[in-house]
This record gives structure tokens, C-alpha cells and sequence, in this order.
């Protein structure tokens, strides 16, 4: 893929030499090593005439790089809002997904543009537009500080200037974008280089968290460095600039960074250094140049852990070749002493030795303190907690086992501290080591590696992959294990470990083996333990799949949709509102099951109490309505000759009336607070308020 003469007349703005290029039919849309015609060139630079003249000649207005981002995405990002005019009126598309799942305007609310953001206004595109994080414009500029962008969402009148602590400075917005020409400009007009937004971030810092690398990043770093900015400044969060960098994998800024006097060695608050995070993110070329730069390859973070450990224990194999290769590693490095504080479970098969055969002596020992009589009440205390949880509970919840009991009974305590205890020691175990412990003929130790897996698998990011090897071995344990003990904390393990990354083929396979054993499985505690599993699954996956999913034939499937969108409506009441209530209306209608239609009314319940006088009043409206026009229908339900389903629609009935109680109750309430709150004269009485709050 050539760099053509036309990619740089298209870069430096030479518009004699695209139009003599042009009438010698030159390429329109050939594409350079990264993937880039001349337009995204053009839309880059902000190059205003050779942008209309490409379009002109019929260049591919929706032609995608290597990162699959159009002209739209580049001048977007760039902020160059007449090159955006332009390319809207050649219908360029709207909806076109980079590599990272964001859509043009997203791109545009990350780099912190208005004139771009107002741009998109203008010519009506949607304000609801989720990225694949599932989140709209406005949720994206909130967790960006971006309070100019906010108050333009908001329909406000924008902050015009932004003071340093209280968000991001124009000098921090044209580092992120990767313009190095404003941010030249934007210094030489006095800009502070080393100003910090509300998260204690400098521009160095928005030009590290760049999710595509600048050409001109090496370049900024220098110019920045020359005019004063510190190369070593850590944000609020203790991370430094060489830190983000690794991360996002900048390799050249990594240099340029170092040049000018960066610490590679620099530790976060955790003790990580640059090449702990980049071995943990899997960029191989990142650890290699970084390396070479002599970086210390056996530095270890507060847990004990050098790199080489990290990258081997979450699975980079490439990036372990590169930290092995040519000896700088050494070799006779040993896992961290295990003693009184048990550390996160990060050693390398090799580092085993000792520190196993010790550890599986505390095994043992804990085993048979629990196999005794004393470890009796506190599963006894187990099975009360999931009992309680009936299967209508709407919480994403985790283990239940491992929370502390609330008797003040000395004996319980002293029983529970003994499960936690093995439950981290196994935790202190390699992987390989975990599985090898499912041979075993002993229950406690076989429940308690599944509990363990379970919790490395929440506390260590979820490195484990749907349908994977601790996935496979969770899942014949599921199928085979003779233990409920067993079993229930296997399937509480495959939630979390499905709910990473729900959409895969190992997450479905991981529901459907949980579905089979919720209608098959003789004991409720692992009934209870799949109920939960699922409402992880479904509850990590995507607003849009669950819309999908919610017209699936499987009856059991639609039941955790449902939940899934009542509790996803409830954390974004607003930006979900009509996502989640028309569809929830559409199923309390007209799903063929009264089995699935009676889990709505909870479902708009929590939609409804996150935002009662908005979403509220909605979900009010709906079961009200509903009660209205199927009140006939339910009646002569009663003389149904399936039983089963004329109590079931008798069922619906009650929970929509008692769902319109709460929400009622709800909508008063907060109706009479908004009163009150503008006038002294209406107090609410204190006795209301406490039944409320209980």
C-alpha cells in the first residue's frame, strides 16, 4: 500500500497539486500503510478546499484505515467542524464503528470538541447514540469532565472559559487530538504545559490516553518538554505519563518521553513500572522497546511480581518470548515468600516448587478443620443466605459464599475465618494448580478451588476466557460432580466468567449448560447459584443484544432479559428510558408466555424508582394501561383449561397492582419533596419519610 504523491498533497494542503494529480486520474482511493486515502489525509489537516475538491472527483467518502475510521472519525477527532459540514452533506455515514466500536460523533465528545459536537447537532444526529461501552454522548462527556460538552447536551450555555482543576484547558483537548500544529500555536500563546484538569492530568497525560497513536506524539513530547513540562508528573490517580503510554501502547512517545528525562523505572501506586503494564495489555512491541531502552526486566510490584510473571499468568505468550529473549530476565528470580499476608495469585508454573509444597500442607490442614464437625453451621449459614435470595432477586450479586456471618456466635466466626483462609490460599495457587485440585476426592477442597477460580476471576480482571481451559474444567464439573457444594460454587464461577465477555461462543455454551442445570439440578442452592449466574450473563451483555434477545423463542431466555433491562434501565434511567420501557411494554402485552410477562412489572419497578417523576410516571402509565385492557381477558383466563397459566395471569395482575402502589407511592413522594423544596411552607412529615427510607 503505496504513500502516493496525492497522500502528500492531500497532507500539506497543496491544492495546485491535487488538481493537476486529479487531472491525471491519479488514485483516488489508495490507501497508505495505515490503511489511509487522501481525504482522511485532508479531513486530518483541516484542509477545507482539497476535501470538497476529492469529494468532488467522487473519492470514497466512507472509506476506512486500518482502525476502520473514515474521514468522518479523523475530522471529528481533529476538531475541524467544516471539513464535518462537508463530508455530512456528501452523506457520509453517521453510524460507521472504528476498531474500538465508537461512532464519528463519539470520537468527537472524546477529543472534547464543541464546535464538532454542535456540528453533529446541526445536522440531527442522534443524541443516543451508544458506543460498545453502551454509552450515549452525554455519559461519555460526563466521565470525561467535559463540562463545555455537558452544558451543549444539556441545552446550557457552554462554559467559555474553563479555569485548571475544574476540567479540561484547550492545550489538554488539542494534545489528545494529536494536533501538534495547535498545540504549538496553543504554547506559544501562553498555554500552561503542565496545567491539570480535575483529574490531575496534563496535557502529556491526554496525549498518552490517545486510543490511536499521533505521528506527531515523539514531536509534542519535545515541545512540551522544552517549554517547561514535567516528564515525570504522576495524575490523581498515581499513574505517570510513561504508565498511559505503555497501556496504549505508544512506542514512540515511550522514547521521546525517556530523551527528555521520564523515569522507565517510575512506579505507580501499586508498584508497577511501564513494563508491568504493558505485559499485562499484551503489547509485545511496547515490552521490546522498552527493553531496549533498558528497563528493569526484574522489577516487582507491591504483590512481588515481576513482568515476566504477569504477562505468563494472564496468557501473552509473545510478550513473555520478548521478556525472556536474549537473558535479561533472571532466571533464579523465586515467587514472593508465602506468610502472613497471602498475596494475589501471579506465580509462574516454575516458581512452584517449595512455596507449593508448603502451601499444600496449610491446604490440608484447613480441609480437615472444616471436614470436622466444627465446619458445619457456617454452610448451614451459607444455604440460609441463598434461601433468602429467592429467584426474583434482580441483584448482579457475586459469591455468595465468603460473606461474613451476621451471628455474634464466636463459633461461626472462628468456622467462617477457616473458609476464608482456604479460600485464599488456594487463591495463592497457580492456575494449573487449581484445576489439579478438581481430581481430588475430597468435596471441600474441590468446592473451595471453585470458589477460588470465581474470585480470581473477579479480582484479577477476569483473565479467564469463555470457553477456555478453566472454563472447560468448570463446566464438566458442572455436568459431573456428585457434590452440591461443588456444583454451587462452579456455576456462581462460570457467571463471572461468561459475564466478561457474554456475546462469545464460550459464554453461550456457558448458558446453555447453566440452563440445562437450572431445570435439572435436584438442589436449590444450585438452582439459586445458576438464577444468579445468568442475571451476571445477561446483565453484562449489551443494551442492543438484549433487545435482540428479548424476541428469542426460549421462554427462560426472555425472563433474564427482562430482568437484565429493568436493571439496566435503573442504573441509566434517562439515557435508557424508551430503550427499556417499550420494549418491557411490548412483552407485558403481547409475549405468548405469562410465565415472562410476570417478571415486567418488578422490571419497570426499578426503571421506575431510579427516576420516579420521569421514567416513573412512564412505567406507571404502561401497567396502568395494561390493567385497563387486559382486565377481560385476565377474568376469563379463570375459566381456562390450563390451570397453571390462569394462575399465572392472575399472577400478572397482582404484581402490576403492587407494582403501582410502590410507583405511586414513589411519584408522590418525590412530587411533594419537589414542592417542598422550592417552598418552606410544605414540610414532609417525618414518619413518611422513614417508612420510605425502610
Amino acid at each position: 500500500m503505496p504513500w502516493t504523491q496525492l497522500h502528500s498533497a492531500a497532507k500539506n494542503g497543496d491544492i495546485s497539486a491535487i488538481t493537476s494529480l486529479l487531472a491525471h486520474g491519479n488514485g483516488l482511493d489508495v490507501a497508505d500503510a495505515l490503511g489511509k486515502t487522501p481525504l482522511h489525509q485532508a479531513a486530518r489537516y483541516g484542509h477545507v478546499a482539497i476535501t470538497a475538491a476529492l469529494l468532488r472527483h467522487r473519492a470514497d467518502v466512507n472509506a476506512v484505515d486500518s482502525s476502520a475510521r473514515t474521514a468522518l472519525h479523523v475530522s471529528a477527532a481533529a476538531g475541524h467542524a467544516a471539513i464535518l459540514d462537508i463530508l455530512l452533506n456528501q452523506r457520509a455515514d453517521v453510524n460507521a464503528r472504528s476498531s474500538r466500536g465508537h461512532a464519528p460523533l463519539h470520537s468527537g465528545i472524546f477529543a472534547g470538541h464543541v464546535e464538532v459536537l454542535t456540528m453533529f447537532m446541526k445536522h440531527g444526529v442522534d443524541m443516543l447514540l451508544e458506543n460498545s461501552l453502551g454509552q450515549t454522548p452525554l455519559a461519555m462527556a460526563q466521565d470525561l469532565d467535559e463540562k463545555a460538552l455537558v452544558d451543549v447536551l444539556q441545552g446550557t450555555k457552554p462554559q467559555t472559559k474553563p479555569k485548571e482543576g475544574s476540567g479540561m484547558l484547550p492545550l489538554h483537548r488539542a494534545a489528545r487530538s494529536g494536533d501538534a500544529i495547535l498545540v504549538g500555536t496553543l504554547i506559544a500563546g501562553g498555554a500552561k504545559v503542565d496545567a491539570r484538569d480535575s483529574l490531575g492530568q496534563t496535557p502529556m497525560h491526554k496525549l498518552a490516553a490517545c486510543s490511536e497513536s499521533s505521528p506527531d506524539a515523539g514531536a509534542m513530547v519535545r515541545l512540551l518538554a522544552e517549554n517547561g513540562a514535567n516528564t515525570c508528573a504522576y495524575d490523581n490517580s498515581g499513574e505517570s505519563l510513561l504508565h498511559g503510554a505503555a497501556v496504549h501502547g505508544h512506542t514512540d512517545m515511550i522514547a521521546a518521553l525517556v530523551a527528555n528525562g521520564a523515569d522507565m523505572n517510575a512506579k505507580n501506586g501499586r508498584g508497577q513500572t511501564g513494563l508491568h503494564k504493558a505485559s499485562e495489555r499484551g503489547h509485545a512491541h511496547v515490552v521490546e522497546r522498552l527493553l531496549a531502552l533498558r528497563a528493569d526486566a526484574n522489577a516487582k510490584d507491591g504483590l512481588g511480581r515481576t513482568a515476566l510473571q504477569r504477562s505468563r499468568w494472564i496468557g501473552h505468550t509473545a510478550v513473555a518470548a520478548v521478556l525472556t529473549q536474549g537473558n535479561r530476565v533472571d532466571k533464579r528470580e523465586v515467587a514472593p515468600v508465602f506468610g502472613g499476608e497471602l498475596r494475589a495469585p501471579m506465580e509462574v508454573q516454575e516458581d512452584r516448587g517449595s512455596a507449593e509444597g508448603s502451601r499444600d500442607g496449610w491446604i490440608d490442614a484447613l480441609a480437615r478443620l472444616l471436614e470436622s464437625s466444627q465446619g458445619q453451621d457456617i454452610r448451614s449459614h451459607e444455604q440460609h443466605i441463598m434461601q433468602k435470595s429467592g429467584p426474583r432477586d434482580f441483584c448482579f450479586q457475586r459469591a455468595l459464599v465468603g460473606q461474613e456471618p451476621q451471628s455474634n456466635d464466636a463459633k461461626s466466626h472462628a468456622d467462617y475465618a477457616v473458609h476464608e483462609t482456604l479460600c485464599k490460599t488456594l487463591c495463592a495457587s497457580s492456575v494449573p494448580h487449581l484445576l489439579s485440585r478438581f481430581h481430588c476426592s475430597r468435596v471441600v477442597i474441590r468446592s473451595h478451588a471453585a470458589m477460588a477460580l470465581g474470585r480470581l476471576a473477579i479480582d484479577g480482571g477476569n483473565q479467564f476466557s469463555a470457553g477456555g481451559e478453566v472454563s472447560s474444567v468448570l463446566e464438566a464439573a458442572l455436568r459431573t460432580d456428585a457434590s452440591w457444594e461443588v456444583r454451587k460454587e462452579v456455576a456462581t464461577a462460570l457467571g463471572v466468567i461468561g459475564a466478561a465477555d457474554p456475546t462469545c461462543e464460550g459464554a453461550l455454551s456457558i448458558r446453555a449448560l447453566l440452563a440445562k442445570s437450572l431445570k435439572s439440578d435436584p438442589s436449590e442452592a444450585v438452582e439459586i447459584a445458576c438464577h444468579n449466574a445468568f442475571l451476571q450473563l445477561f446483565g453484562a451483555c449489551p443494551v442492543s443484544d438484549l433487545l435482540s434477545a428479548i424476541k428469542d423463542r426460549d421462554t427462560l431466555t426472555r425472563k433474564y432479559v427482562v430482568q437484565a433491562l429493568g436493571a439496566r434501565g435503573a442504573k441509566s434511567p434517562r439515557q435508557l428510558k424508551w430503550q427499556v420501557l417499550d420494549p418491557l411494554e411490548e412483552v407485558l402485552f403481547g409475549d405468548v408466555s405469562w410465565d415472562v410477562r410476570e417478571y415486567v412489572p418488578a422490571a419497570l419497578v426499578l426503571c421506575g424508582i431510579a427516576d420516579p417523576l420521569d421514567v416513573g410516571v412512564g412505567s406507571f402509565s404502561i401497567l396502568g394501561t395494561f390493567l385497563d385492557a387486559e382486565k377481560a381477558n385476565i377474568v376469563l383466563q379463570q375459566w381456562s383449561k390450563d390451570k397453571g397459566d390462569a394462575n399465572l395471569g392472575t399472577k400478572v395482575k397482582e404484581a402490576c397492582e403492587e407494582a403501582l402502589a410502590i410507583l405511586g407511592l414513589h411519584i408522590a413522594f418525590h412530587g411533594w419533596r419537589k414542592i417542598a423544596s422550592r417552598s418552606p411552607i410544605f414540610d414532609l412529615p417525618v414518619p413518611m419519610m422513614q417508612v420510605l427510607e425502610n
